[in-house]
């Protein structure tokens, strides 16, 4: 079971793109993150590392400070037993003292957690702590729990809560001075489905009940309601692009110019931007994947636990691209766990017996068969024999001349098909970064250097792991 997806039924949005003049007129621009990834990028990601973190069934999660671990909000056992802790990479959890809910918010510094602190029965009260832990200071007067209790801090001196009384549902500011308690939104009837906060912007609140609500709020009581698109997850509010779940469990993606919404996946589990839309994650039964947006085109990232079944339920990119963490059912549990990304190349070295100069950028391809002419001269590739496509990115001009290149086509699959069962061993072994592994190519594989009447025999073939971020 899915805690998340069976806390509330609505239906999601058609796959038609509305306009959103009122968000962008309100909202400015964030910074990007230190690493975009490209095209290149993302057809080279691979997971260096995937390692559980806790077990527990997780309802939402964030980063710390510096990508240094994480906080975490869910149960143990579902829907009994909330916890909310917080995982520093390399050093022992901490549990938040008397966790109500799993619902949490971490300061702008990520010094400071603020949580629903049970207080005894049916009741809670706004508390904060350090993430180091201790006992909470409390804001606030006591509330009872309701399923849609989200919190959101983005400024130093103001936490938002949604809370929900009966059939009242209420959106709050509250300061972490004294505590004092402004209300910013009322609806009846409905439930709060979620509070999206991107860092730099205000928080927005969605509502649904016979309709869609989605709320800017502000502080000072002059919240907005927006277009109901924006509870489409997007990179950032004032981002074209965005991401949804249809009712089948479809995944959907659209927003670029000339783009219409196009089905990524007809059965996803989760998905997840990085910081700045250069990409998109998403699970599925299949495995991990990582999509380019401009084209839509997905490649398969090997090396995680996602490899062997079970799609995950939720997924967080780090701000710098370089880490995944990712949740998912397991028994009557869950687990929670982190995939360090990093970049794998499939290269091969071609020797030709007679001097070539190619480009760089220039195409080869791998094949098992080469056309010749009367003469003997290669014309091209036989197309039904290609096993992979690369492109030149150096070469040494003697005779025989050996040119590198490297893999331009999706990667899953490119290794096992130029090195056969060894390249399969080597691909099911996920390198650790900056190494190398070289593999002997399938006996008898050629190469045809594209556009020339050149045709050559691979001689290597070279797996190389790097950090992510360390090439275009």
């Amino acid at each position: 079971m899915n805690p998340r997806r069976h806390a509330v039924s609505h239906p999601r949005p058609s796959p038609i793109r509305r306009p959103l003049r009122t968000a962008l007129i309100i909202l400015a621009a964030a910074p990007l993150p230190a690493c975009a990834l490209g095209l290149h990028q993302v057809r080279q990601l691979h997971v260096v590392r995937d390692a559980p973190l806790a077990e527990m069934l997780v309802d939402s999660a964030a980063w710390l400070g510096d990508e240094r671990g994480l906080a975490v909000g869910g149960w143990t056992q579902w829907p009994a037993d909330p916890l909310v802790c917080v995982y520093p990479m390399g050093a022992p959890a901490v549990r938040m003292e008397r966790a109500g809910s799993p619902r949490f918010a971490l300061s702008p510094s990520r010094r400071e957690i603020a949580y629903w602190v049970s207080t005894g029965g049916d009741w809670v009260q706004l508390g904060v702590a350090p993430v180091t832990g201790g006992q909470p200071r409390y804001l606030g007067p006591p509330r009872r729990t309701g399923p849609g209790m989200f919190l959101a801090w983005p400024t130093d001196d103001v936490i938002w809560a949604l809370v929900q009384d009966g059939e009242t549902c209420a959106a709050l500011a509250v300061s972490t001075g004294d505590g004092a308690t402004r209300p910013l939104v009322e609806v009846v009837g409905g439930q709060w489905l979620r509070l999206r906060h991107h860092p730099g912007f205000g928080p927005i609140a969605v509502w649904a009940g016979e309709s869609r609500k989605c709320v800017l709020l502000d502080a000072h009581g002059r919240s907005q309601e927006l277009s109901a698109d924006l509870d489409y997850d997007r990179p950032t509010p004032h981002s074209e692009q965005y991401l949804y779940f249809d009712d089948s469990g479809a995944l959907w993606m659209g927003g670029l110019p000339g783009m219409v919404p196009a089905k990524i996946a007809a059965q996803a589990g989760a998905a997840a931007w990085t910081a700045d839309g250069s990409a998109l994650a998403y699970s599925s039964a299949e495995g991990l994947f990582a999509v380019w947006p401009p084209t839509a085109a997905r490649y398969r990232v090997s090396g995680s636990a996602l490899d062997h079944g079970g799609a995950a339920q939720g997924m967080l990119w780090s701000a710098d691209s370089g880490a995944l963490a990712y949740w998912r059912n397991k028994g009557t549990s869950g687990e929670l766990r982190v995939a360090d990304l990093g970049l794998c190349e499939v290269l091969v070295r071609v020797r030709f017996d007679s001097p070539v100069k190619p480009e760089v950028g220039q195409r080869v391809w791998a094949t098992k068969r080469l056309w010749k002419d009367k003469q003997g001269s290669v014309t091209e590739a036989d197309w039904t024999a290609v096993k992979g496509e690369f492109s030149v990115t150096r070469w040494q001009v003697d005779q025989p001349s050996v040119v590198e290149a490297v893999s331009v086509g999706e990667m899953a699959g490119v290794l096992e098909r130029v090195a056969g069962q060894e390249g399969a061993r080597a691909a099911a072994t996920p390198l650790g970064l900056s190494e190398e592994k070289q593999v002997a190519p399938v006996p008898g594989l050629l190469a045809w250097l594209h556009g020339t009447r050149r045709g050559g025999k691979v001689e290597q073939v070279i797996l190389r792991s790097r950090p992510l971020g360390a090439a275009g």
